[in-house]
């Protein structure tokens, strides 16, 4: 039997001594929190110096700390005209990381919503900052998070794109308000640097993007961008994506569950959904990644068009999923018409890559075959295809003489095929 060497008091004690000189000092963001006491978070005013202390409270392991930090943060924020780039780079680190630390797929739903609901109280260019450092932080930090946390970041980016179109719809898609936010996707989210990059990081965040685009866009339209925090255990499912059973709404003892709020609708004008697109027609004219734009084309431009005027919606509802929201993200034969000319005279132009080239072409012939049905539709002939030649094209078709009627029929077959 082994005897064990037990120390006196004297010699703990000595051991003991200088402890404090050991160990660095609580950091000064718990000194601040007192037991029983709501945490009091430090604002910028307070550090003084320039520093900005949000971004350490936001990606703190207490969520009290990180609830209390926000909604000081909401305040500052909404206060201000203009903020410094650094310091949005810096709380959007903190943000990134809070989101990071929730746990619960109620905590996480609806710190997605707070994050997102955020801009609407904020003034129009710091909104625009706070969108744009978000999708900037987003693309630095994608790499880096692993499968077990990419739910809620998945999640994340689509309530705050919903959030952003809600924005643009509060202000009654204002030209100004909704070409501001088409450049900040351009720049922030799709074309950071201007010009395609092979083998970037952040392919996957603009698939996502490109895949919840439209689908968001139609929410907000038909006016069902609300969500329920949580799982509601009289509904269906699947209806909260999927949320684990066991999570309900948490309400108080004798709280009544609101009735449902009707969707009132409001609908994307044509000039608003041009103003949208154009970033991704951009992204095809740069863009060498092959999946990257298959996905635009499909999940974006094709979605578009099956609510434009004419489309798929209004001619075969059975066959578009959510028709009656699809509707709402309108098109006119004019928008299409220009923008199918746009496609071609971008796609022709000199320096664009065999992929880029083809995608815009397509894009020309889908949006020239949805200018006449749209035309149509309205009483018009469809057939003024002048607007589509270039210079070369119409002098050779005057020289030509007219064909015949059977001719013409055989030519839009060809055409068609």
């Amino acid at each position: 039997m082994v005897k064990l060497k037990v120390k006196s008091h004297v010699q703990q004690e000595r051991n003991m001594a200088g402890v404090g000189n050991k160990f660095a000092p609580l950091p000064p963001i718990l000194l601040n929190k007192k037991k029983g006491e709501p945490y009091k978070p430090k604002t910028p005013e307070d550090a003084g110096g320039g520093k900005n202390p949000f971004a350490r409270q936001l990606a703190h392991g207490e969520k009290d700390v990180r609830d209390a930090t926000f909604r000081a943060l909401g305040k500052w924020l909404g206060a201000r005209s203009d903020v410094d780039m650094l310091d949005m780079k810096k709380i959007w680190k903190g943000l990134f990381y809070a989101m990071w630390h929730a746990d619960g797929w109620d905590v996480q739903e609806e710190l997605a919503e707070e994050i997102g609901g955020l801009i609407h109280k904020l003034k129009h260019r710091v909104a625009l900052m706070y969108a744009g450092v978000f999708f900037i932080t987003a693309r630095r930090e994608w790499v880096g998070i692993d499968r077990y946390r990419m739910d809620k970041y998945l999640r994340l980016v689509r309530r705050f794109t919903s959030h952003v179109f809600r924005y643009c719809a509060d202000r009654d898609w204002a030209e100004g308000v909704v070409g501001d936010v088409g450049e900040m996707f351009m720049r922030s989210a799709l074309i950071p640097t201007g010009r395609g990059d092979q083998g970037v990081v952040d392919v996957g965040l603009r698939l996502h993007l490109a895949e919840v685009f439209v689908t968001e866009l139609r929410n907000v339209a038909a006016g069902k961008d609300e969500v329920d925090i949580g799982c509601d255990p009289d509904k269906e499912n699947e209806a909260n994506g999927g949320a684990p059973r066991t999570v309900f709404f948490r309400r108080k003892k004798g709280e009544k569950r609101k009735a449902p709020r009707e969707p009132v609708p409001r609908p994307v004008p044509p000039h608003a959904t041009d103003a949208l697109l154009k970033p991704w027609a951009q992204l095809l004219q740069l863009e060498p990644h092959k999946t990257l734009h298959k996905r635009v084309l499909h999940q974006v431009f094709e979605r578009v068009l099956e609510g434009a005027d004419g489309g798929a919606a209004f001619s075969g509802p059975e066959s578009v999923e959510d028709a009656a929201d699809a509707v709402h993200v309108r098109l006119d034969a004019t928008t299409m018409k220009r923008m199918a000319r746009t496609f071609i005279d971008v796609g022709a132009d000199e320096g664009t890559g065999d992929l880029q080239r083809e995608s815009l072409y397509e894009l020309h012939i889908w949006f020239r075959k949805a200018y006449k049905r749209a035309a149509a539709a309205e009483g018009g002939d469809g057939e003024e295809e002048e607007a589509f030649l270039t210079k070369r094209e119409k002098k050779k078709r005057k020289k030509e003489p007219s064909p015949e009627p059977e001719e013409e029929e055989e030519e839009e077959e060809e055409e068609e095929e």
